[in-house]
């Protein structure tokens, strides 16, 4: 349960990759098997604050202190993990864990295509339907497209496994590509649909435009300002 381990299977990220309420998979020293906890917090990058681990058996929780531990979590589709060590744990006002802030935070890709973040104005077509939003990440194979809640039905009562139609231009002034989607995942945000879709349907040269862009956007992305 050493650090070096970790860092040779997944690529280093170098940074905290994480929102709130991310569900973390924990491995700690002399304890068998995998916990699970949530994130509550992050402060001034000197101490992660997670829920206190669920376990079936009963632990005496303040044996974990100074113990080592592994943390694991997905986020944007691919798998973080970095070791850390318990500094503290208590029991009131909520059942909460503190661990030291990772110096090492590693990543592994998990999807099939590379994803990059984007701003694509694009439209969605259901039963007739249009709605208007945009692409914010892109892949060869699919991509998340956000609009405003409509009202009543439309995109915001889809199921996954629902069809539509989509339209979008990867540069501005081209012609807008067309393709037909599957919904893998759905999320209501405030008054935000965000739709996770799968390219079912899309011409080859379309396709090979996407991963052209997001080679482009990757390489940008990766140059570093000093």
């Amino acid at each position: 349960m050493d650090l070096e381990h970790i860092a040779q299977e997944f690529e280093d990220c170098g940074s905290l990759d994480i929102s709130l309420r991310t569900n973390l998979m924990l491995q700690i020293e002399a304890v068998e098997g995998y916990l699970k906890s949530t994130l509550v917090g992050v402060v001034d990058n000197r101490f992660v604050v997670i829920a206190m681990p669920r376990s079936n058996i009963r632990i005496d929780h303040s044996l974990f202190i100074d113990k080592q531990i592994i943390v694991r979590y997905l986020n944007r589709g691919a798998l973080h993990g970095f070791q850390s060590q318990i500094i503290d744990t208590i029991t009131k006002p909520l059942p909460l864990m503190f661990i030291s802030y990772p110096k090492v935070v590693s990543r592994q890709d998990i999807r099939r295509h590379k994803r990059v973040d984007c701003f694509l104005p694009s439209s969605a077509e259901l039963s007739g339907q249009e709605s208007n939003g945009a692409i914010i990440n892109i892949s060869r194979g699919g991509c998340l497209f956000v609009a405003n809640k409509p009202r009543g039905n439309g995109l915001s009562a889809l199921d996954q496994g629902s069809k539509l139609g989509l339209s979008f231009a990867l540069l501005e002034g081209r012609a807008p590509g067309q393709a037909r989607a599957v919904v893998r995942s759905h999320n209501i945000k405030r008054d935000m649909v965000l739709l996770g879709l799968e390219f079912e349907e899309i011409d080859p040269s379309i396709q090979q435009a996407i991963e052209a862009f997001v080679r482009t956007v990757d390489q940008y992305c990766s140059i570093s300002v000093e």
